[in-house]
């Protein structure tokens, strides 16, 4: 919630792959959620940039857009654990394709 995505990607993805492949983590699942907690991130505050976008779209104020977002913001966290608990949900189109074999 500090800093944008992309310079969080940067700065911790060097650090965590090697932990992630000596503690035998599937690395596709984690960066799904990687990617899906950096996107919860950008709409809460303090930095949420999308917050910011949508403000600057329709004429509000950010105070206006947070209290609306809460509810996206619950619904996204709900998402984000459930594809933590069961990793199966966010390898299964990959794995049916075939590009994919865990």
């Amino acid at each position: 919630m500090i800093i944008d995505a992309i310079s969080i990607s940067y700065l911790v993805m060097p650090i965590l792959i090697p932990v992630l492949t000596a503690f035998k983590i599937d690395p596709l699942w984690y960066g799904v959620i990687f990617i899906s907690a950096l996107a919860i991130g950008q709409a809460t505050p303090p930095v949420g940039v999308n917050l910011f976008t949508a403000a600057n779209l329709i004429g509000g104020d950010i105070d206006a857009i947070s209290r609306q977002a809460v509810w996206f913001i619950l619904m996204d966290v709900a998402v984000l654990l459930i594809l933590s608990l069961f990793p199966i949900l966010s390898l299964y189109l990959p794995v049916l394709a075939g590009l994919y074999h865990p």
